[in-house]
């Protein structure tokens, strides 16, 4: 079972291996230009963070901030071997989400 939960300052090289999977290939061919760094920068203070737990290991991960009426997801990240699969349910209790 995969739990959804808000990240905590543990989960920081955790979520910093799935980022760097996660953006492997893209980053050979396309880098943030100065304006998507500053966008990020702008947007850091607002941005609160999910994390996907399999088995006590992060296997993903996503940022997120309210904008108005829209909820904006910024780098969302799936270790390779974690892509693809189905998902039949979430159900969400204490704070947490469970796959």
């Amino acid at each position: 079972m995969i739990t959804l939960r808000h990240s905590a300052p543990e989960d920081a090289e955790g979520i910093a291996a799935v980022n760097a999977s996660a953006t492997a290939t893209l980053r050979r061919t396309n880098r943030p230009n100065q304006k998507a760094l500053a966008n990020r920068r702008r947007i850091s203070p607002e941005l609160s963070r999910l994390v996907a737990v399999f088995q006590g290991r992060i296997v993903g991960t996503t940022g997120f901030y309210v904008d108005g009426d829209a909820l904006r997801i910024i780098g969302l990240g799936v270790l390779p071997e974690f892509r693809q699969q189905e998902c039949p349910s979430v159900s969400a209790s204490s704070g947490k989400m469970s796959v």
